[in-house]
């Protein structure tokens, strides 16, 4: 039986639904080793090394930013530096900004090496979501700029270029940010407070270690009634307010499909970089009535897709 190592930057309980995907995109007679780091690079790196070592494990999935996919890749490059980089052991990522500027492939049509898988268009995002959260978010009326909180994560790869990119978008749209650039809970909790007092509405960059703390985030977001924006689905699903971007699912689904040719003897080498299909607009009914926002059917041209229950956290 062919054994997939799972190395996740997060924790397991937020992403049952996603690995579940992964699973069934991977087809019978596959067993998944699945190592969750708990947003803790130590044992992130730690993990890649077993996994790289391990020689039941046939390709590596990383998942959850590109943090693993890049833990990953140093491992094998340390372990296997005897090796073409080609013959190395296989990995798949699941959504990574920018692959080809991480190092993780040559070229997206060409990875060149042994790691492959799937663009995220995650954080490229951003400024799109500070643009759709404005047209959202009510005006007083009033002719003064209106102020955003930007809540980033600290010690993010390329965090600074991401920030201003969502700043050069609030410069166009005359809106002033407050910034908030964070790596624990109690970080997060602090500027949420922060937030409320200078804030009209927040804009969840996109980040792992935000998507592993959905629940704390919509909650803290819900508490200090502050209309804010996100990454993923799955943030409406617990409660968030909006979410505009790719799919989570579809993401895992292609990282089990893709290691699914892997194993069949296709080199990761030899498989394009894949891209989502689609970027949907969801907005949590519920959540927008208890804040007062009208729902309007579409937004910056993009049609909105109504969550009116709040799911599984999950």
């Amino acid at each position: 039986m062919a054994v997939i190592g799972l190395l996740h930057s997060g924790s397991k309980k937020n992403f049952i639904k996603p690995v579940a995907a992964l699973t069934k995109a991977l087809g019978k007679g596959v067993t998944i080793k699945s190592e969750y780091a708990e947003d803790k690079l130590k044992k992130m790196r730690i993990i890649a090394e077993e996994l790289v070592r391990d020689p039941s494990v046939e390709v590596i999935v990383a998942a959850g930013g590109p943090e693993p996919a890049l833990a990953a890749l140093r491992a094998s490059d340390r372990l296997q530096r005897t090796k073409p980089r080609q013959d190395r052991k296989p990995i798949v990522f699941t959504a990574v900004t920018d692959p080809k500027g991480s190092g993780l492939v040559k070229t997206l049509k060409k990875p060149g090496g042994n790691a492959t898988g799937m663009a995220g268009h995650t954080s490229e995002l951003d400024p799109e979501r500070l643009k759709l959260l404005n047209q959202l978010v009510p005006h007083d009326g009033k002719k003064r700029a209106r102020t955003f909180g930007v809540l980033t994560r600290r010690g993010r790869e390329h965090v600074a270029a991401q920030y201003a990119a969502v700043k050069k978008e609030a410069k166009k749209l005359g809106l002033k940010l407050k910034r908030a650039n964070v790596d624990t809970n109690k970080g997060v909790e602090l500027a949420f407070e922060a937030f409320q007092k200078q804030t009209v509405a927040v804009v969840v960059t996109a980040d792992a270690f935000f998507n592993n703390r959905r629940a704390q985030i919509v909650a803290l977001a819900a508490r200090h009634k502050l209309p804010a924006i996100y990454q993923w689905r799955e943030f409406g699903d617990a409660g968030g307010l909006v979410s505009f971007g790719p799919s989570l699912l579809e993401a895992y689904e292609k990282a089990g499909a893709c290691a699914a040719k892997i194993l069949a003897g296709k080199k990761p080498s030899q498989i394009p970089v894949s891209n989502p299909s689609k970027f949907d607009l969801f907005v949590n009914s519920e959540t927008a009535q208890k804040l007062g926002i009208k729902v309007p059917k579409a937004l910056g041209g993009h049609k909105i897709q109504p969550i009116k229950k709040a799911k599984s956290k999950k």
